[in-house]
């Protein structure tokens, strides 16, 4: 039988603990997310798109953080659609911390050309850092604006 529950939220930093309407629309946004990948176990085949809208750059890394760990646990697939720079970049320190084998994760590009989409594989070495040469216009984008 359906249950009820009432779920709260606690920063762990400060304690202070909201219901999910409270917080922002991203914390709101991911909590199915979570909650589907907690309730789906590892043996299921994970896809989710853009998981990171609306969220926080530190959420957005510690959400990949979060997927890659899931990812290792499973035994299906776990794949990310997703334009962050951060979660990508926490996948990444993953390999380079020696958390995360780089022959378990797959990076792919897809950009347009004059024949429709390519998707090109982005090959990571040990070290966390891409192999290939990264298709302009995405992680040039952030030193622009600093320098």
């Amino acid at each position: 039988p359906l249950q009820r529950a009432k779920i709260y939220l606690e920063d762990l930093r400060s304690g202070v603990k909201a219901k999910p309407i409270a917080v922002g629309s991203g914390i709101a946004q991911v909590l199915p997310i979570v909650a589907a990948v907690e309730l789906l176990g590892p043996r299921a085949l994970l896809s989710i798109e853009q998981p990171e809208l609306h969220l926080h750059p530190r959420l957005q890394a510690n959400l990949g953080e979060y997927l890659c760990d899931r990812a290792t646990e499973s035994s299906e697939p776990t794949i990310v659609e997703t334009h962050s720079e951060l979660l990508v970049l926490r996948v990444l320190r993953m390999i380079r911390e020696g958390k995360t084998d780089p022959s378990k994760v797959a990076v792919y590009y897809v950009g347009d050309t004059s024949e429709g989409p390519q998707i090109t594989r982005m090959r990571i070495d040990a070290n966390g850092e891409f192999i290939d040469e990264w298709p302009a216009g995405f992680f040039e984008e952030r030193l622009d604006e600093l320098f």
